[in-house]
């Protein structure tokens, strides 16, 4: 029997080193032969594309550059992907996006970009930015005020603003009040730009309805979160005409739709507790049409750039609003209380982005103007007053 281990031993070698080799080339065919599930559905963003090989422009980001393209092509890579998402959030507590908080219950939070830090209340805003947020507002509604238009600030609270309970506790507070309340403060003190914070009534409406009013595993509002932003806007235009007044909840009947996280499928578990949440949809319905905005020079996607028309309404308010990407949700709600609103969605705060909203603003030729932010988009202040639209002769 001593005599025939050799061969055993060999034999189990061999078998081992096949079955290592077999399984580290698994992905690499897989690759070949069936490609990956679209990063963009999966993961909320584009893939890296293959790098080209220039020697004009050198070899020296050649490998950073395609390292990135191979790891999101890896064969399955998705399915690798949702394995250990579904280990670090159900075991470990642990998310594998950087970008992404495991909160208390299953509740997840987004960390990207500078939103923990306004969570906790820093960076504070000094005093020279909140002067800049001032005057560059002012200057946006005294352009505005020449040509007859009304101007309204909304700010949109951030999730873990509203639901500050469900964060981790490690993440505690370390200043109030938080930027975006500073800069409302502020403006409510110190200008007339008509401003209409959203935590208030958000706050108010949690703690009496008893209903959840933004996504567990999406850093948006639902559409019960979505009704209370709009109640409160057409309540505040209802000060300039009176005809405009919000529909009640009453009017609203509740069904079930399907809905993914966008906070779940960055953590590689896009169907992580996906399924039937609830959805305000009206007793009666509105008439409504909509078509893309269309700007000459620029080519704007028709997905968050619209203009949506309900001629059957009595009211003829016309409205231009910029928006984020909780206006999602909302602009249904708006769209069948308005003649006409053009919806343009802020990409980028400079020159370019100004005169674009001024080129719509001459076109639509609107009752009013509505600047929606979320909170996490406030702390950079906007771009030096002088080129906010009516600057420089737009």
């Amino acid at each position: 029997m001593s005599a025939d281990i050799p061969g055993i031993r060999r034999f189990e070698a061999v078998l081992l080193t096949a079955l290592f080799v077999i399984l580290i080339s698994l992905p690499f065919f897989k690759q070949v032969i069936s490609a990956e599930p679209d990063t963009e559905a999966v993961e909320g963003r584009l893939p890296n594309t293959r790098p080209k090989i220039s020697l004009n422009k050198g070899l020296h980001d050649f490998p950073t550059n395609f390292e990135s393209y191979y790891n999101d092509h890896f064969g399955f890579r998705s399915a690798l992907l949702r394995i250990g998402g579904y280990i670090g959030v159900k075991y470990a507590n642990v998310s594998l996006s950087p970008d992404v908080i495991i909160g208390k219950e299953g509740w997840l939070f987004l960390r990207s970009g500078q939103t923990l830090e306004n969570y906790r209340g820093g960076p504070v805003f000094n005093n020279v930015d909140l002067e800049l947020w001032k005057r560059s507002l002012e200057r946006r509604q005294q352009w505005l005020a020449q040509r007859g238009i009304k101007f309204l600030f909304v700010v949109a609270p951030d999730k873990q603003t509203v639901y500050r309970e469900f964060m981790p506790d490690k993440y505690s507070r370390l200043h109030d009040p938080s930027p975006a309340q500073q800069l409302v403060d502020y403006l409510n003190a110190h200008s007339s730009v008509n401003v209409l914070p959203l935590l208030g009534p958000l706050v108010k409406a949690k703690a009496s309805g008893g209903e959840r009013l933004y996504f567990r595993h999406d850093t948006h509002w639902n559409t019960m979160g979505a009704y209370v932003g709009y109640h409160e806007i057409i309540e505040r235009l209802h000060e300039w005409f009176p005809d405009l007044k919000p529909k009640e909840r009453s009017e609203f009947q509740v069904v079930m739709d399907y809905r993914k996280g966008d906070l779940a499928r960055m953590i590689g578990m896009p169907d992580y507790s996906a399924g039937n949440e609830p959805t305000l949809i009206p007793l009666v319905a509105i008439k409504t049409s909509s078509t893309p905005l269309k700007v000459e020079g620029t080519d704007l996607p028709a997905r968050w750039n619209f203009i949506t028309q309900a001629p059957d309404i009595a009211n003829k308010t016309k409205v231009v609003m910029i928006h984020d990407s909780y206006t999602w949700l909302l602009s249904p709600f708006l769209s069948a209380d308005l003649s006409q609103i053009t919806y343009l969605f802020r990409f980028q705060d400079d020159e370019k982005f100004e005169k674009i909203l001024a080129k719509v603003v001459q076109m639509e030729k609107p009752d009013v103007f509505i600047e929606e932010r979320v909170e996490r988009y406030l702390l950079v202040p906007p771009p030096d007053e002088k080129i906010i639209f009516g600057g420089n002769d737009h």
